[in-house]
């Protein structure tokens, strides 16, 4: 039976080669010249790159992205323009839209955002989305179990609507805007709901400038689901895919000079005060 060792071998070869090999990606990615066509910054091409057939690849090519506008699809740059890697904070545009090139290449998906309902192409349904209802709108929606994609971009209670949306739903890939002001080892995160304020469940609600959450607590948050990061979008994104279908774990060090870098520091001195910090961020342990 000489075939039998080969057929072992062939086997092997076959169960290392369906899994993603993060660090590797990270090591040729770092050194694409990278472009953004819609996204606010290189959104675009990390996502293009990761869903490439010969690295992640996509199954069912589902996206869903909240919070959303209107602008976000008028693109932020012109068709396929290259730009430098990592843009100064004043050049990074106020929008983008995350998915408007996938859905161009023909994906199909969910939209929300909590101020604006749109009923044509983009379509765009009004809800407001929080920890408790996440979960019951992508089963209004009739959201796969495994989307593709899942863009996360409230300004405020990003990393609970994480935790509580894959608690029931397992996206390939998450991306969760993260608060590039903090430095790599500090793990902290807007609280959602105050006990003692049931009027002002949420740090936005009254027009306040959410604090998000810091890259550690996102990475924090995302080893307990089941996730790791493999990629950041300086100032922006902290992008994660599921451990399982990971060849290897990357290390995240590599990316302590994605933090500490101010964005919209005059916002930030207006309204990040010291009572507001006070009542609304956290340490995430």
């Amino acid at each position: 039976m000489k075939w039998f060792p080969m057929l072992l071998l062939s086997s092997y070869i076959g169960l290392m080669t369906c899994c993603f090999h993060a660090s590797r990606w990270q090591t040729e990615f770092e050194r694409v010249k990278c472009f953004r066509n819609f996204s606010q910054s290189y959104q675009d091409c990390t996502l293009q790159s990761l869903f490439d057939r010969m690295h992640l690849g996509s199954t069912n090519q589902y996206y869903v992205e909240f919070g959303f506008h209107l602008n976000d699809v008028l693109g932020t740059a012109k068709f396929g323009q290259p730009r430098k890697r990592h843009p100064r904070p004043g050049e990074i545009p106020p929008y983008g839209g995350n998915t408007e090139l996938l859905r161009r290449q023909g994906w199909t998906g969910l939209r929300m955002d909590g101020h604006e309902h749109i009923n044509k192409d983009p379509v765009i349904y009004k809800e407001f989305i929080t920890p408790q209802n996440v979960a019951h709108l992508f089963q209004k929606y009739k959201v796969p179990i495994e989307p593709d994609y899942v863009s996360i971009d409230i300004d405020s209670c990003d990393l609970w609507v994480f935790l509580a949306l894959t608690d029931a739903y397992r996206p390939r890939v998450i991306s969760i805007e993260y608060n590039s002001n903090y430095a790599f080892e500090e793990s902290k995160t807007n609280v959602c709901v105050r006990p003692d304020d049931a009027k002002e469940p949420f740090f936005t609600s009254k027009g306040h400038i959410g604090d998000g959450a810091s890259f550690m607590a996102i990475h924090k948050a995302a080893r307990r689901r089941g996730y790791e990061v493999v990629w950041v979008d300086a100032y922006l994104d902290v992008f994660l895919v599921r451990a399982d279908l990971l060849c290897d774990f990357p290390k995240v060090n590599r990316f302590r000079s994605m933090t500490v870098l101010v964005l919209h520091e005059d916002r930030v001195t207006l309204h990040f005060t010291t009572s507001a910090k006070e009542k609304w961020v956290v340490d995430y342990v």
